[in-house]
């Protein structure tokens, strides 16, 4: 095996060992935060409503794109790449989506820094309602951002890792195959991560000063359920930095060498190292769940309530008897709403 069949090889090995993974993790995380974040007790607090739209975004990217991308990596099936209307539609589809999932969550780091303020009137953006409105207000205005992939994109042919030319859905040619890598890196990496960063920096900074201030019982039980929905949002927020990084890197490499001649072996590379950024990319897709059970207590109690619901309807009522007493003693706590 000549070491152009190796790359690709890795390439499509890592591709789908990676995807395979996402999908089981993501699909059995996301249905369970879908569930806890659609419950009343997080339904009124505006950092769960991110939450829950980014989980709903999330299952479109850990059901659709991750396995189109199996297919596509893999497989070498695109099954866009011989019908110009659909090549345009997935572009534009999946570029919407996956930006979508990481903009919920920068929205989410503004949210906390409005909770954690001293000025009231940023603190009333703090709510429910407003959540909802820059939701669909940040939906609309990607919608518009990436409307171009509907007018500029089309079937082109390509080299691939073999170079062969092939079908495949491309930017047109010119400038604007120039310009696209560098707008979607601005959309859907460094402008969200620039705004994860800065506002988690103010959040902090506020949460500092606000040590210094006297506050009631009352406000001190809000805090620590506030600082436990930093915790988890933070942990989030560092792991799709860190999968991210590489995208980025590759993605402006690739754009910065789009018109130099390469070899075979140069085309098996940097696909290698495309298709590996991409499913690391993917990775902070999947594991919001595990990343917010390890890092928030109020996040596993509502899964324990959960659990202990459902696991008598999951076993024959002879061997649930002895779960009775814990599922009457759960369903008689009160469960608060987390303000």
């Amino acid at each position: 095996m000549s070491s152009v069949e190796q790359i690709n090889s890795a390439a499509k090995q890592i591709t789908l060992g990676i995807s395979i993974i996402c999908i089981i993790f993501g699909t059995i995380g996301l249905l369970l935060n879908l569930i806890i974040f659609t419950r009343r007790s997080f339904q009124a607090n505006s950092c769960c409503i991110y939450f829950l739209a980014a989980t709903c975004i999330n299952l479109f990217v850990v059901f659709i794109i991750v396995p189109f991308r199996i297919l596509v990596g893999v497989f070498n099936i695109d099954p866009t790449s011989n019908n110009e209307p659909l090549c345009k539609i997935q572009i534009y589809l999946f570029s919407v989506t996956r930006a979508l999932a990481i903009w919920f969550i920068a929205l989410a780091c503004m949210d906390r820094y409005f909770c954690s303020s001293s000025n009231i009137k940023l603190r009333t953006l703090n709510s429910v309602k407003f959540a909802r409105r820059i939701i669909c207000t940040c939906t609309a205005l990607l919608i518009i951002v990436y409307i171009h992939n509907l007018i500029y994109f089309k079937i082109g042919l390509v080299s691939d890792q073999l170079g062969h030319l092939v079908p495949s859905c491309i930017p047109t040619r010119g400038i604007y195959a120039i310009f696209t890598p560098f707008w979607n890196l601005v959309w859907y990496a460094l402008l969200p991560s620039f705004l994860m960063f800065i506002f988690g920096i103010l959040t902090i900074n506020n949460i500092r000063r606000s040590h210094h201030r006297v506050i009631s019982q009352n406000q001190l039980s809000q805090n620590r359920i506030n600082n436990q929905l930093l915790k988890m949002l933070l942990i989030q927020v560092i792991t799709i930095l860190l999968t991210i990084i590489p995208f980025i890197a590759c993605r402006l490499q690739l754009s910065l060498t789009l018109n130099n001649i390469k070899s075979q072996y140069e085309i098996a590379r940097d696909n290698l190292f495309l298709q590996t950024a991409t499913v690391i990319s993917l990775i902070s897709h999947s594991i919001s769940f595990y990343l917010f059970t390890l890092t928030g207590p109020i996040f596993r109690q509502e899964l324990i309530r959960i659990i202990a619901i459902w696991l008598p309807l999951l076993i024959p009522k002879n061997k649930g008897q002895h779960h009775a007493c814990m599922i009457t003693n759960v369903q008689n706590r009160r469960i608060h709403p987390i303000q």
